[in-house]
C-alpha cells in the first residue's frame, strides 16, 4: 500500500499515538507530522499532505480554524475531526465547514474506514477537477479553431426539422421530386427553414452574413437570409437530414443586406448517428465562380475571334479582287459614263466591306498595328470629342464629362482611341431610348497583383475611362455575350453588332481590359483600363507617299489564290514592273534561286499552303539578303517592320496605289525620285 502523508494537529501526544496506531492497524503505512500550535500548522501546511487529522479543541484555536486553512490552501486535502468532546451540533458545523468526517476518540476503530472513504473522495475530486480542466482546455482550443477558421461555421440544431419531417410522411428520395415538392409550397419552405436554429457561429460566419456580433446570428436561420434563398438552402438541409454521413452541395444565398454569394455548403453528420446539433460549413466561392465565368467568356471570345480571323482572310481576298477589277474597268471609262457611276458604287461597297472586316480583325486582335504606335492623351482626346459626341447623342441626353487628372497618356493611335470612345458613348445612348444622364470619366488608377489577376491583366498603373448610363441595363445572360461580334439586342438593321466587339479587340490589343457592371432598369457602367504611359507625346507614323510615275525592275509575286494573284499581277504590270509568278512557297524558293540577281522586290502572301509565310520569308531572306520583301495578308498576325524597312507588311484588301507606293518606298525609288527633283 502507498504511504499516506498525515498532518496530525493534536496537543496530546498520547492521543496522537492512539490515532496513529489505529491507522496502522487498518493497514496504512504512514508518514506523520504532529503540530500543537496554529503557527506550526501554518508552516507545515506549506508542504503537500494526503490527509489532515485535527482535534476540535486546541490551545488558542479550534478545529474550525484548521478546516478553514485547509480549504483555503489545500482544497483537495481531506480533513477529519477527532475529538472526545464533539457534540452532534458541533460535528454538523464541522461538516458544513468542509470537514470530510468526524470521529469520536472513544471509537477510533472507525478511523480506518473514515480515512479510506475520505482519501477515495479526495482522489475522485482531483480526477474530476483534472477532467474539467482538460475539458475547459479542449473547449478553449476548439473555440480558438472555430473562431480562427477562414470558412464560415454554424452550429445548428436540426431536431425540430427532423421531428417535423418524421411527422409529415416520407421525404421523396429523388432530388428532383424533393425540389418540386418544396418549391411548390412556399409557406412550407418558410416553416422548414424556421425550424433550423443557429446555436453558435464563428467570426467568418458573421462576416459572411454581414452582422457585427454572433448573437445576431443565433436563433432561426430564416432571420439571416432573404426569402429568395430559402428554396436551395432548404433542399440541402432536408437532404442532409436524410444523408448517411456527409453532404456537400453548392448553394446561392442572399443576405438581408442584399449581398448575393455562391457558397459550398458541407454538413458533416456525427458518427454516433445523432443528427441533432451539427456543424455546417459555408465556403465562399463567389470570386472563384466569377473568375471561372470570365475565363469561359474569354475562351468563347477567343474561339469566335479565331473564326472571325479566318472569315476575314477569305473575305479580304474577295474584296481585293472586286476592288482591283473595278478599278481596272473604271480606268477605261470616261467620267460621264453611267457605268463609271455604277462601278463607283461597287467601290464604295468594297470600302464598306473593308471597314467591316477591319472591325472583325480588330476584335480578333489580328489587325495590323503601326510599327511605332502613338502616345495619345486620353484627357485631351475626350475634350476634343466632347462637341462632336454631343451632336451624336441628341438633346435628350445630358452629357457630363469629368476628368480627374490634367493628362492621361496611353500608347494607342488617336483613331483607335476615338473609335473606343465613340462606340461606348453611342452604345450608352442606345440604351436610353427616352434620354437621360450619360457620364464620361477619365482618371488614373493602380491595379495590384490580386485585382489584376482577376481580370487577366498585368499589375501596374492604368488610365481608367468610365462611361455610365441610366438606361435599360442588361441581365447576366446578355452581359456574357456583349463582346461577341454581330451580337446585338437592337432592332433589325440598327447597327452591325460590332461596336463593343471592336472596343474589346482594341483594348485587349493595347494590353488593357474592360469591366462591365449592369443592372436591369438601373443602368450600365463600362470601365476601360488602358496601360498608363507617362512621358511626352510621341510623333505619329508618317503616311506612305503618293505614287507618281511608273516603276522599273522585276518582282517575284507569290500568291496561292489565282484570282488575287492575277489581280495583283495586273496592278504591278500597270505600274511598270516585270513579274515572276509563284503559286506555292516551294515554287517561289526555286525561282528565287534562279533569278536572285535580277529581283528588285518580293511580294508574298503570308498564309500559304505547304511552306508557310514565316518559313518562306526566312528562306527568301537567306537567298536574297539585300532584296526587300513585302508581306501581304488578309489574316495578319502580330507583324512589325524590320531590317531597316527591308521587310514590310500591307493588309488586304489594298488599292493599286497603296501597293505601288509601298514597293517604291521599299526599293528606294521614291527617295531617289525625290532627290532627283531636288
Amino acid at each position: 500500500m502507498a504511504r499516506v502523508r498525515v498532518l496530525l494537529v493534536e496537543d496530546n501526544p498520547a492521543d496522537a499515538l492512539l490515532e496513529q496506531r489505529a491507522l496502522e492497524r487498518a493497514g496504512y503505512a504512514l508518514d506523520v507530522t504532529r503540530c500543537e500550535t496554529l503557527a506550526e500548522f501554518r508552516d507545515a501546511l506549506e508542504h503537500p499532505w494526503d490527509l489532515v487529522i485535527t482535534d476540535h479543541v486546541l490551545p488558542g484555536f479550534t478545529g474550525s480554524a484548521v478546516i478553514e486553512l485547509v480549504r483555503t490552501h489545500a482544497p483537495d486535502t481531506p480533513t477529519i475531526v477527532v475529538s472526545g468532546v464533539l457534540g452532534e451540533e458541533a460535528a454538523v458545523a464541522a461538516m458544513r465547514a468542509g470537514a470530510a468526517d468526524f470521529v469520536v476518540k472513544g471509537n477510533l476503530a472507525r478511523l480506518g474506514n473514515v480515512v479510506e472513504r475520505a482519501l477515495g473522495e479526495a482522489a475522485e475530486r482531483r480526477a474530476r477537477r483534472a477532467a474539467e480542466q482538460a475539458l475547459a482546455a479542449q473547449e478553449r482550443s476548439y473555440r480558438e479553431l472555430f473562431d480562427a477558421a477562414a470558412v464560415a461555421l454554424l452550429r445548428v440544431d436540426l431536431r425540430p426539422l427532423i421531428a417535423h419531417l418524421a411527422d409529415h410522411g416520407p421525404v421523396p428520395d429523388n432530388l428532383d421530386e424533393l425540389r418540386r415538392a418544396l418549391r411548390s409550397d412556399e409557406a412550407r419552405l418558410h416553416r422548414l427553414i424556421g425550424m433550423v436554429t443557429v446555436r453558435d457561429a464563428n467570426a467568418a460566419a458573421c462576416e459572411l452574413f454581414e452582422v457585427d456580433h454572433v448573437d445576431e446570428l443565433r436563433g432561426s436561420l430564416a432571420r439571416s437570409i432573404r426569402p429568395g434563398s430559402l428554396a436551395s438552402l432548404t433542399e440541402v438541409l432536408v437532404q442532409g437530414v436524410r444523408a448517411p454521413s456527409r453532404l456537400q452541395q453548392e448553394v446561392t444565398l442572399e443576405t438581408l443586406r442584399g449581398r448575393r454569394r455562391q457558397l459550398v455548403l458541407t454538413m458533416a453528420l456525427p458518427r454516433s448517428g445523432d443528427r441533432g446539433e451539427i456543424v455546417v460549413s459555408l465556403l465562399d466561392v463567389t470570386d472563384l465562380r466569377d473568375l471561372e465565368n470570365q475565363m469561359r467568356a474569354a475562351q468563347r471570345l477567343e474561339s469566335v475571334a479565331r473564326l472571325a480571323g479566318g472569315i476575314a482572310h477569305d473575305f479580304n481576298n474577295l474584296l481585293t479582287v472586286i476592288g482591283s477589277y473595278t478599278g481596272f474597268v473604271r480606268a477605261t471609262l470616261s467620267a460621264d459614263d453611267q457605268r463609271d457611276a455604277d462601278l463607283e458604287a461597287v467601290e464604295e461597297a468594297t470600302r464598306r466591306g473593308t471597314a467591316l472586316i477591319r472591325q472583325l480583325l480588330t476584335f480578333s486582335r489580328q489587325a495590323p498595328i503601326e510599327a511605332v504606335a502613338d502616345v495619345v492623351d486620353v484627357v485631351r482626346t475626350v475634350h476634343e470629342l466632347h462637341r462632336m459626341i454631343g451632336r451624336v447623342l441628341g438633346e435628350d441626353i445630358a452629357l457630363d464629362v469629368r476628368t480627374g487628372v490634367p493628362t492621361a497618356t496611353v500608347q494607342l493611335s488617336t483613331t483607335l482611341l476615338e473609335q473606343v470612345l465613340m462606340n461606348l458613348v453611342v452604345n450608352a445612348r442606345d440604351a436610353m431610348p427616352r434620354g437621360g444622364p450619360l457620364g464620361v470619366r477619365v482618371d488614373l488608377t493602380e491595379l495590384d497583383a490580386r485585382s489584376a489577376s482577376a481580370v487577366g491583366a498585368a499589375p501596374g498603373h492604368y488610365v481608367r475611362i468610365e462611361v455610365e448610363d441610366a438606361g435599360i441595363g442588361m441581365d447576366a445572360a446578355t452581359q456574357a455575350r456583349i463582346f461577341e461580334p454581330f451580337f446585338t439586342t437592337k432592332a433589325l438593321h440598327v447597327g452591325t453588332g460590332l461596336g463593343l466587339s471592336t472596343v474589346y479587340g482594341i483594348v485587349r490589343q493595347a494590353g488593357g481590359h474592360i469591366e462591365v457592371r449592369s443592372q436591369v432598369q438601373v443602368g450600365t457602367v463600362m470601365r476601360v483600363f488602358l496601360p498608363y504611359v507617362p512621358g511626352a507625346l510621341a510623333r505619329t507614323t508618317a503616311p506612305l507617299p503618293v505614287v507618281e510615275g511608273g516603276g522599273a525592275g522585276t518582282i517575284l509575286l507569290i500568291e496561292d489564290d489565282d484570282l488575287v494573284r492575277n489581280a495583283t499581277a495586273r496592278m504591278l504590270t500597270r505600274g511598270g514592273y516585270q513579274l515572276l509568278l509563284a503559286g506555292t512557297g516551294e515554287d517561289a524558293v526555286a525561282l528565287a534561286r534562279v533569278h536572285a540577281g535580277a529581283l528588285s522586290c518580293v511580294v508574298t502572301d503570308v498564309v500559304m499552303p505547304g511552306l508557310h509565310g514565316d518559313e518562306l520569308v526566312r528562306q527568301l531572306r537567306a537567298l536574297l539578303p539585300q532584296t526587300p520583301v513585302l508581306c501581304v495578308s488578309g489574316y495578319p498576325a502580330d507583324f512589325t517592320e524590320a531590317d531597316g524597312g527591308a521587310l514590310a507588311f500591307l493588309a488586304k484588301p489594298f488599292a493599286s496605289s497603296d501597293l505601288l507606293a509601298k514597293i517604291r518606298v521599299l526599293t528606294g525609288r521614291e527617295r531617289s525620285a525625290g532627290a532627283a527633283r531636288t
